[in-house]
This record gives C-alpha cells, structure tokens and sequence, in this order.
C-alpha cells in the first residue's frame, strides 16, 4: 500500500486527541495526587485537631490552676492581714492570743516564758493637743524601737489603743529584766514627728511564768498588775511580778469578793461621826460612814477598803447605800423614830 502523506486535517485531528489523552492522564494523576493531598490533609487537619484540643484542655488547666495558686496567695495574704495589726505591722490581739495558747500547748520540755506589758503616759494628752495622725505616727515609731530592742526572737504585738504587750522563751530575771529597762529608755527618747518634737514614757509590767501551767491569760494578767505599779512615772519604768504583789492582789480580790457580798446582803450599817469645832467643842456637823457587818472585813482599813471599791467600780454602788440610809435616818428623825 503506498504510503500518503496526512493532510492538514487529519494532523489537526490527531494533535487535538494526542492533546486529549495527556490531558486525561494529567487528569488522572492529579485526581490520584489530590485523592492523597485531601486524605493527607485530613489527617492532619485531625492531628491538630487533636493538639489543639489538647493545647486548649492544658491552658485552661494552666488557668485554673493559675487562679488557684493566686487565691491561694490572696487567702494567705488575708490571713497575714488578720494576724497583724494595720497600723504597726506587728501582730495584733488575736495572733498574739494565739500565740500564747500555742505556747501553753507545747509539747516542748520548758515552756518557761517573759511576758512585757507596755503602754505610753501622756499617750491621750498627745491625741488631744497634736491630733490622731501624729498619733498614730507616734505608735508606729513605738512599735518600731520596741522591735529594736527586743529583736527578732521576741514576738510583738500591739494590743489596742496604745498597749503592747511581747514574749519571749524565758532568758533568765537578769537578762529579762535588762530588756525591760532598754525598752523603758528607748521609748524615753523624745521623737520626732512631722516636725514635732514628742516626748512620752513606757511603764512596763513584767511576768515571768510557766505558760503551760498558769495558761497565757494569767501571765497577761499579771504583767497587767505589774504594770500599774509604775504606772504615770514621769519617766515610765518597769516591775516584774512577783509574791508580795501577788499576795497583795489576793488580798485585794477577796475584800472586792466580800465589798460584793455584803452589798448583795446589805450587811452595812450607818454610823454617824461628829465633827467638833476645836476652838468651841461644840459639834458643828457631822460625817456619815457605813460600816460592815462581816467579820471577814475585820481589820481591814478604810482607806483599803475605799480604794479596792474605786478599783473594783463598787464604790458608786456603796455611795448610794450610804445615800439611802442617811436619807431613811434623816426622815426617821423627822418623825421621832431616832
């Protein structure tokens, strides 16, 4: 068969399928490619899926757990702001309690302990004449030399107003009272407030005791009493506590136990002592007096006796017994029933 050349047309016809066919297998292999894209982009998409899933549960863990240290850090800061005190920043009433009650608990062989009771003369007559704010300046600066000289194995504390109070495991009398001294000389040192020139002065009580076995509100007490023994000292002081004022305190308790008694039983009588005019001997007037009845009161001298009433706020109760008798003997006489 004798070979002939394509015409035109049919070269056209064979280059169009030619262009077909390639088109069909570049066809084919990108759907083939885009099959493993779409297979291998789905399985990725669902790798990230997961990582970020899991990404989002591990910063929201991060989160709660990050608020959860920070309420932490807030609930020990309100507990710190509980335990001290605003103004100075030393402990306040409450943690100091507990302090002692901590100390009265131990398990620990010696709970001996030094307990200083402190507060400021002329501390009211500072609020009154300068103003609150220098006072407060001033309980601050207190506070402040107060830590200097009992320094850190000492624990502080402002009480209220301007009372402190400090314990320390027991040194020795010695060494105790030496601290208490350095306080009542550091506070003596005029300050200098806002331009002002302050001078006050400590008294400072001092009890020395066993805490588990006389329990911190007794060790309190006693420095308390200590205390008012050099209490309005021009230049403070200090007194430890000890058997004399001890056996003085009871004594005193048990008169205002008896005051009580006999107020509640109204075991007094009247008795009228006459004041004589020494140039006339005439008697010009006389003083009532009440008198007890109790012989548990025997012996006990009117001045102490007047004086544990004005203590013990029992004296406006017996001035108006005295009041009422006098009134009752008076009227009496009146009607000639004396």
């Amino acid at each position: 068969m004798p070979l002939t050349m394509p015409s035109k047309y049919e070269r056209s016809g064979r280059a169009v399928a030619m262009a077909a066919a390639a088109v069909a297998v570049v066809a084919c292999v990108l759907a083939a490619l885009e099959g493993h894209a779409v297979a291998a982009i789905g399985a990725g998409l669902g790798a990230s899926a997961a990582a970020l899933s899991a990404w989002l549960d591990y910063k929201a863990n991060f989160r709660f757990e990050a608020s959860l240290r920070q309420v932490r850090r807030e609930m020990a800061g309100l507990r710190s702001e509980l335990q001290l005190d605003q103004l100075t920043g030393h402990l306040n009433r409450s943690a100091f309690t507990a302090v002692l009650g901590d100390l009265a608990r131990s398990d620990s062989r010696s709970t001996l302990v030094s307990l200083f009771f402190f507060d400021l003369n002329r501390f009211k007559e500072v609020n009154d004449t300068l103003g609150h704010d220098i006072g407060d300046l001033l309980l601050r600066e207190v506070g402040n030399r107060a830590a200097e000289v009992l320094g850190e194995r000492i624990a502080l504390a402002r009480l209220g107003g301007d009372e402190f109070a400090a314990i320390t495991t027991y040194c020795n009398e010695s060494e105790t009272r030496d601290i208490a001294q350095r306080l009542v000389d550091a506070i003596t040192v005029p300050f200098r407030l806002d331009e002002r020139c302050v001078e006050v002065s400590a008294s400072v009580g001092v009890a020395i005791g066993d805490a588990a076995i006389h329990g911190g509100d007794e060790l309190l007490r006693r420095a308390d009493a200590a205390m008012y023994e050099v209490k309005g000292a021009a230049n403070g002081g200090y007194h430890v506590f000890d058997d004399l004022l001890s056996n003085r305190q009871m004594r005193e308790t048990s008169i205002r136990k008896e005051l009580a008694k006999a107020r509640f039983e109204e075991r007094f009588e009247l008795h009228y002592q006459p004041i004589v005019n020494a140039r006339t001997g005439m008697i010009e007037k006389a003083e009532a007096l009440l008198r007890s009845q109790d012989h548990a009161m025997t012996g006990i001298s009117p001045s102490l006796m007047v004086a544990v009433a004005e203590d013990s706020g029992q004296i406006v109760g017996l001035t108006a017994i005295l009041g009422n008798r006098d009134h009752q003997r008076r009227r009496d006489a009146r009607h000639g029933m004396v």
